[in-house]
């Protein structure tokens, strides 16, 4: 018995700080979901603004001294590279373009992205013209993951949708793969 409830007493320090470290990079702020990661950079930081501006569908750019701040538009949700098939997917990430509000600070070595606003499109592909597709709603996330006064995540979300957005912004704004050492 007294094992058992010392091997109990071991794991549940582990379980605290394993969840503590997934949640790291999305947090609530005022009511809403705000995703912030730091990056490590070869390059420069001229040369690290060209690589993100070029990797990234950046519109209404602006740049200021250490930072530029952009509106990202039409980019796909990576639940597949989240380790989730269509069957385990929510519906929202499948059947919606996402759009956000990015803040890009510089340091020296490293850059910290900020994504906020972050809005899912749904549009309607008309079944004649492919290529034309017509915009029906747009939907804040919050209003799929956060629960009725904004203040905390659903229960779900550690599960579903915290691996999916960490994959799709990390991928997205990651100019090198550090993680391979």
């Amino acid at each position: 018995m007294k094992k058992i409830l010392l091997l109990w007493l071991c794991c549940i320090p582990c379980l605290i700080f394993a969840e503590n470290r997934e949640k790291d990079n999305l947090s609530i702020e005022k009511g809403k979901v705000v995703w912030q990661k730091i990056f490590t950079t070869p390059y420069n930081m001229e040369k690290t603004k060209a690589l993100l501006l070029t990797h990234v569908a950046a519109e209404e750019i602006k740049e200021f001294d250490n930072k530029i701040v952009f509106s990202c538009n039409k980019f796909h949700f990576n639940y597949q590279d989240a380790g989730f098939g269509r069957a385990k997917a929510p519906l929202y990430y499948q059947n919606m373009i996402g759009s956000a509000f990015v803040t890009i600070d510089f340091k020296e070595g490293k850059y910290r992205v900020t994504v906020r606003n972050i809005v899912l499109e749904e549009f309607k592909v008309e079944a004649l013209t492919p290529s034309y597709h017509s915009h029906i709603s747009s939907h804040y996330l919050e209003e799929f993951v956060l629960k009725k006064k904004n203040s905390a995540f659903k229960a779900k979300f550690y599960k579903y949708d915290d691996p999916i957005l960490n994959t799709t912004f990390a991928k997205m704004f990651q100019l090198i793969d550090d993680s391979k050492w």
